[in-house]
């Protein structure tokens, strides 16, 4: 299979559990855009269903192949997927390739041709296998406890923490008048709040980024494995394919794919109503059902 293209959260491999690839090309009918235009419109169909309580934005980041040129930040997503090794071809230095189902990037020379040497050609993985960028401290979290020296991830950098977090008593919410108004328990590090670094002091190195070339299998920066909810992938690719058949023949489309698409409008339906919980990051504040404003601060000694 082919490397994609463009910024996706699918890849063509997520459809193989559920489709065989020469039934998937039937329905593409020789068009990968057709499936990426499908995959945009399931995309978002599930944001409009999720993104009042979850961040999609931050679920819906790009699975593409992995470049020794580009730049990874904490939470980036790579997978392996190059074309195949021909011994026809040349290949200059940093190249990636596969063979004999595993991943190589030309290390050893800087130009090739010919039979394959693992000799020159340094191993990363296995075709398909999946990595993403570690953070380098743990994201921050507003309901968190944090005491002085803690140290977080936010948005691109490190902070360690000066004030620890602190609570408001009784007395001193009632002072806000209103629920809407109580600050929260801990000031977010790129508050406008922090812009003298009362709160928060960003880490010396400030913007993580992993050296450009740094190979997805160094664990100092990697971690193997697929960061996706894999529910919302599974869903994904079920109501993917039911656009696909619908647009192939509207009025016959198999019955297997009308269930599976019904089955993820109920799904999402209950995620949405809060019925069931999803392995993914919720906004920060919270949002979506949940009434924090029009009340009045509790008065503990209202006498």
């Amino acid at each position: 299979m082919a490397a994609d293209k463009g910024n996706r959260y699918l890849h063509n491999i997520d459809y193989d559990m559920v489709i065989q690839s020469n039934q998937l090309a039937q329905l593409l009918q020789n068009s990968q855009n057709k499936l990426l235009k499908a995959e945009q419109y399931v995309e978002a169909e599930v944001s409009s269903y999720l993104i009042q309580k979850f961040d999609m934005a931050y679920e819906f980041t790009n699975t593409g192949t992995f470049s020794m040129g580009i730049t990874y930040s904490a939470h980036d997503r790579v997978i392996l997927d190059y074309p195949i090794y021909s011994t026809s071809d040349t290949y200059s230095l940093n190249d990636l390739t596969v063979y004999d189902g595993s991943t190589y990037v030309l290390t050893g020379t800087t130009s090739t041709t010919g039979t394959f040497s693992t000799s020159i050609w340094s191993y990363i993985g296995e075709q398909y296998d999946m990595f993403y960028v570690a953070y380098p401290e743990p994201l921050f979290d507003y309901m968190k406890d944090y005491a002085i020296g803690d140290l977080t991830y936010w948005k691109g950098y490190t902070y360690s923490c000066v004030v620890a977090t602190s609570y408001l008593n009784d007395t001193n919410k009632n002072q806000y008048l209103q629920w809407q108004n109580i600050p929260y328990k801990n000031i977010f590090p790129d508050s406008a709040l922090n812009k003298q670094n009362q709160y928060w002091m960003p880490g010396s190195t400030q913007s993580y980024k992993v050296p450009q070339g740094t190979l997805p299998n160094n664990t100092n920066y990697w971690i193997a494995g697929d960061n996706r909810s894999q529910i919302i992938v599974n869903y994904m690719v079920d109501m993917v394919l039911y656009q696909l058949s619908k647009s192939i023949a509207a009025n016959n489309i198999p019955e297997l794919r009308k269930e599976a698409y019904k089955r993820a409008c109920e799904w999402l339906n209950k995620m949405a109503m809060g019925d069931l919980t999803l392995d993914t990051l919720m906004y920060q504040p919270k949002t979506g059902m949940i009434i924090r404003s029009g009340g009045n601060s509790k008065n503990p000694t209202n006498w």
